[in-house]
């Protein structure tokens, strides 16, 4: 399977995943997106590998969003451009606690 095909099956399988916002203490909607990787790994024959993650922050004070960054390593074949998947989950809550309800979105590259 060639990168495009490996990139379109991942974001038609994680675009849109987790719809509507969440109030949780714990990144429900970006776990609902990180529980379908296994089936991914074994369905595309790869290793998804968290990279890095991060807080986004309004003037190094307030956290705003934060960042889940994965790659995609292929078990057959290496890639020129390497995969990456991208979870942002942007506040949505208030002035004082905008991650007190959060949204996400999801995409492979």
């Amino acid at each position: 399977m060639v990168r495009s095909q490996i990139v379109r099956k991942i974001n038609s399988q994680i675009c849109g995943m987790s719809k509507g916002f969440y109030t949780d203490d714990y990144w429900a909607g970006v776990q609902y997106i990180q529980n379908s990787f296994k089936e991914l790994e074994k369905l595309l024959n790869v290793d998804i590998i968290l990279n890095n993650s991060k807080y986004e922050n309004y003037e190094d004070i307030m956290p705003t969003s934060k960042r889940w960054v994965y790659l995609v390593d292929s078990k057959e074949r290496k890639f020129k451009n390497q995969i990456m998947i991208v979870i942002i989950a942007s506040g949505a809550g208030t002035v004082s606690d905008p991650l007190s309800k959060y949204d996400v979105i999801s995409y492979a590259s």
